[in-house]
């Protein structure tokens, strides 16, 4: 019996000493009014040092080492030490430097003991990544909220949509009114040949881009969608996911709309002064004389011309952020004739 409580002994040793997360043995002190007030470093391991930042800890009390120590970690090992319920968390220690430490303490001895075993991680890192990670994706909840742009995924097996919070700003209806319709609401000229597009990629994989029109379920108007959007594949090649992005660009369409038809006006009233210089200069030719009318003509033409190509200058400067703008006083009386 002996020579196996050594051997158990032993063992216990060696892997007190060998493992890689930390582990201590503490003894609780309660004050007067049985409440946990510290608790004393009986037993560390090498690797205690690592995960804590503690030396020397054996013999010493918490708050000698941490004097800030956060009191929900003298609460929660003194619990374990009355009741006997051992505890698995994970918690701050935010007098620590802010570290992070995943734990799972337990009682040793009966009811009478007072020692508690602390086996636990360090994982700072890992919690500051997940933090991190948190506030990324907040900031980019935020700023696709501030859009009107819709990111959503399609459960292909399911046939389950879900999507950011902002949909009504796209589509007009809530985010359950949109998973439960789907694309019914885009115009009916529209709605085949987009609905092919995303059934090719849905069985075939790949991407897509298309434009399309909705009807606003409450206005009526007619939207344009821009979406974009992407399959996932498990490991076998089966799509099933796909990852896209629907953007309102009814204002781009109608300001390419304005510039479709200011280049056809243009290039109709181009058309003109051209067709008159080069009528008057074919007369001149033919007459192998100077006109004066005719030169008249042609002079006005060019100005004419001038001030049509000025005004394709300003439009692509305006499409482009770089107009200069001035104020000036305007006689409305002269403008309006």
């Amino acid at each position: 019996m002996t020579e196996h409580r050594r051997e158990r002994n032993e063992l216990y040793r060696t892997l007190f000493m060998a493992i890689d997360e930390g582990l201590c043995v503490i003894e609780m002190l309660f004050d007067a009014q049985g409440k946990p007030a510290d608790y004393r470093f009986l037993e560390t391991n090498p690797a205690f040092e690592n995960h804590t930042g503690l030396h020397d800890a054996v013999g010493k009390t918490a708050r000698e080492l941490v004097p800030d120590l956060d009191a929900q970690w003298f609460e929660t090992y003194g619990k374990v030490a009355l009741t006997g319920q051992p505890v698995r968390f994970i918690d701050e220690a935010k007098a620590m430097e802010g570290r992070w430490f995943d734990v799972y303490a337990f009682r040793l001895g009966g009811s009478d003991s007072r020692r508690v075993a602390i086996l636990f991680k360090n994982i700072t890192e890992q919690k500051q990544t997940e933090i991190a990670l948190r506030e990324s994706e907040e900031r980019l909840r935020r700023a696709v909220a501030a859009t009107r742009t819709v990111v959503w995924e399609w459960d292909v097996a399911n046939d389950r949509i879900t999507t950011t919070e902002n949909i009504a700003q796209v589509y007009g209806i809530s985010a359950i009114d949109f998973a439960a319709q789907g694309w019914a609401l885009i115009a009916a000229e529209d709605q085949v040949r987009h609905l092919a597009v995303v059934q090719r990629v849905a069985e075939k994989g790949g991407e897509y881009h298309a434009e399309f029109r909705i009807i606003h379920p409450d206005t009526g108007a007619t939207v344009w969608i821009e979406e974009r959007a992407a399959a996932i594949a498990d490991d076998e090649g089966r799509v099933v996911r796909l990852v896209g992005v629907s953007a309102d660009v009814t204002e781009r369409k109608r300001l390419e709309r304005a510039q479709q038809d200011f280049v056809a006006m243009a290039g109709h009233d181009l058309a003109t002064p051209v067709t008159v210089l080069r009528a008057r200069a074919q007369l001149m030719q033919r007459r192998q004389a100077y006109d004066e009318e005719a030169i008249r003509a042609i002079i006005e033409q060019t100005a004419r011309m001038e001030r049509l190509l000025s005004d394709l200058r300003e439009l692509a400067q305006l499409e482009t952020g770089q107009v200069d703008l001035r104020l000036t006083s305007v006689a409305l009386a002269d403008l309006a004739r």
